[in-house]
């Protein structure tokens, strides 16, 4: 795989070891899509205690690395850490909705793991293996085609050895068939007609809320009314995945969406007294006779 390094800094000498550093990962990682590589320089912003050190954009597959004022070995383990998310977007983990605003690495679980990945392969794995390897002046090359990569375990099952993509499909698997027990109500009256039904399926969120259900009336079956618009009659408590088929109901009756229903406003015409007083009244007082 070419190696596309561009050096916008000072720094001279680091651009061949970080090409070694690059094809020992692609043998160790096993990814498939090419990453640039780019080193700059921050000026007076380096003299600050927490100024960047790199950042990947998985956009358009960049690792960016800041080299002011830093050890070439520090450099590199940098380097190291962005491309275990270079990796990580091979595997399809920048699929979803991806937050870096301050403080994601404490409120987004899914990008704590990448976080915990990268740190865990990529400063200590990867660029530990690389180093002690050139060190011994190995050919780095083939002892990276012996190791076997090691992969984010997303679906807990202890294989590091399996695929991303693969275990990503098994943890979304795995999530739809686990049961959740919760609170759902089986007897209900909806707020705006009164009637009455019974509910033949809900949505189960990751924490056991219920936000809509699917309920059968006498005369038809209404999908996705919202909580707020029923009242519960008659509530239990059991337990199922967040996805499964639709309680036993009359498959005869007609079905359809929840639509909210808005009250049209009637007007009512003036009657002539009515006119005629108002009339009266509004020039009585605005105008002086």
């Amino acid at each position: 795989m070419k190696v596309d390094i561009r050096n916008h800094s000072g720094m001279t000498g680091i651009e061949r070891v970080a090409e070694d550093l690059y094809k020992f990962a692609v043998e160790r990682l096993g990814f498939d899509k090419p990453c640039r590589i780019v080193f700059e320089a921050q000026g007076d912003r380096a003299n600050g205690i927490f100024s960047p050190t790199a950042h990947y954009k998985p956009h358009t597959q960049t690792v960016t690395v800041y080299v002011d004022h830093r050890h070439p070995k520090d450099i590199l383990r940098s380097m190291a850490h962005e491309l275990i998310h270079h990796a990580q977007y091979c595997a399809g983990q920048f699929d979803q909705d991806v937050n870096t605003s301050p403080g994601y690495a404490q409120t987004n679980q899914h990008m704590r793991e990448m976080e915990k990945d990268a740190y865990f392969r990529g400063n200590i794995t990867l660029f530990r293996d690389f180093e002690d390897n050139y060190k011994k002046g190995r050919n780095i090359m083939e002892e990276g085609k012996h190791a076997k990569p090691d992969f984010l375990d997303l679906d807990k099952d202890g294989d590091k050895k399996e695929p991303m993509k693969k275990a990503a499909k098994d943890a979304k698997k795995k999530e739809d068939m686990e049961e959740v027990k919760h609170d759902c109500a089986n007897h209900v009256k909806e707020s705006a007609t009164g009637r009455e039904g019974f509910p033949i399926n809900h949505t189960l969120m990751e924490d056991g809320s219920v936000s809509h259900y699917t309920v059968e009336f006498d005369d038809e079956i209404v999908e996705n009314i919202p909580t707020e618009a029923l009242i519960v009659l008659e509530m239990n408590e059991h337990m199922h995945t967040s996805k499964r088929d639709d309680y036993k109901h009359d498959e005869k009756k007609p079905r359809r969406a929840y639509m909210k229903e808005e009250q049209e406003e009637v007007e009512q015409p003036l009657d002539d007294w009515y006119r005629e007083t108002l009339f009266n009244t509004l020039m009585d007082k605005f105008i002086k006779k």
